[in-house]
């Protein structure tokens, strides 16, 4: 379960469709704007979007919030990947990162709400959707803390299952 979740919560990162146009064409993600017209797309990470005299406060509070999560969803990715793989290597739980791990999968879902809402506000002119993005990494989130909380079994540190 922690695997697949990891795999789930990486998905979810790297793609950009957090927010979804209306139109079905383009979206928003962790990493920047796609914008498609006519079957050609065009990205723009936050760094060239916030460049010169048209990067607003506003703009530049989700470049911020934007990246802290895309950091907060790496490292929850990489909790994830530790427990899977300590699960498929031996027959015992690692408590402590199981700990880290729920915590990290619960706070990289809080931190993508936080980045949703935030990002709903400021493209709310658009009337942006949430697109298949959010849900992926969401889905992870909510995998990843059952997978930990399931690879704890309520036992001490290194204990056999």
């Amino acid at each position: 379960m922690a695997l697949l979740a990891a795999v789930l919560v990486l998905a979810g990162t790297f793609t950009m469709r957090w927010l979804k146009a209306p139109s079905g064409e383009g979206g928003v993600g962790l990493s920047g704007v796609e914008g498609c017209r006519g079957g050609e797309c065009q990205t723009m990470d936050w760094d060239e979007l916030t460049k010169g005299a048209r990067a607003d406060k506003d703009l530049e509070l989700l470049k911020t919030a934007s990246m802290v999560a895309l950091i907060g969803s790496v490292l929850a990715a990489a909790l994830l990947l530790a427990i899977g793989i300590s699960g498929v290597a031996t027959d015992r739980s690692m408590s402590l990162i199981t700990i880290f791990s729920i915590i990290g999968s619960v706070l990289a879902l809080a931190g993508a709400i936080g980045t949703v809402v935030l990002l709903l506000q400021y493209f709310e002119k658009a009337k942006m959707e949430l697109g298949y993005s959010f849900f992926v990494y969401a889905g992870g989130c909510v995998l990843g803390i059952v997978g930990s909380i399931i690879s704890r079994g309520g036992r001490g540190y290194a204990t056999r299952r």
